[in-house]
């Protein structure tokens, strides 16, 4: 299960949207398995701990079954870690993110992840255009908003404002809107309104 150490990261990057620094900053204690949230009360980077960015950062997200599944395994393995060293995980002051050797993540080792998959993927001969773990806060929103979500809900996920989804994502939303008057038009056309 060490792979999970690997992949974990990754998966709750591309599921929540999270800056890089939020996730880093989680502890168990901001994860309700029963309710299905993740609570955003701190950032943790290179200059150490501190709050998150902006008001809106501050924030609880509802997650989906996969994500919790394997959160739940996730935990399991922090466990299995911990009690290997001869520790107890604790809830409180436990980061989520640890190494095979209990201590938090560094800030660099996600972009470290991401290289490491790359270079395997180039051994492999699969060559992909390389995304960043910020990269995956941009894809969340491109596929929320190309999915027809409201820019509130968008915002409120990604702990910006409304105006914020607006002036980052203008292309994304003008092609949503594109695509509105398109649909529109042709379920008029179909509908044969006006026709005798």
């Amino acid at each position: 299960m060490w792979w999970l150490f690997l992949q974990f990261p990754l998966l709750l990057l591309a599921y929540t949207g999270l800056r890089k620094g939020e996730a880093l900053g989680l502890k168990w204690e901001d994860i309700d398995f029963k309710s299905k949230t993740l609570t955003v009360k701190r950032t943790r980077d290179q200059h150490g701990v501190r709050s998150p960015k902006t008001k809106n950062s501050y924030r609880s997200i509802l997650i989906d079954n996969e994500l919790i599944k394997n959160l739940e395994n996730y935990h399991k393995w922090c466990v299995e870690m911990k009690f290997k060293h001869g520790q107890r995980l604790d809830k409180e002051k436990d980061y989520v993110f640890i190494s095979s050797h209990c201590v938090p993540v560094s800030f660099n080792t996600l972009n470290n992840v991401f290289s490491r998959i790359y270079k395997q993927l180039e051994k492999e001969d699969i060559y992909i255009n390389t995304i960043t773990p910020h990269g995956l806060r941009h894809t969340y929103a491109t596929v929320l908003i190309n999915e027809g979500i409201p820019p509130r809900t968008v915002a409120d996920r990604l702990g910006n404002t409304v105006e914020m989804v607006y002036r980052v994502y203008a292309h994304t939303l003008k092609e949503m809107e594109d695509k509105a008057v398109s649909v529109f038009s042709q379920a008029l056309a179909g509908a044969n309104i006006g026709a005798k």
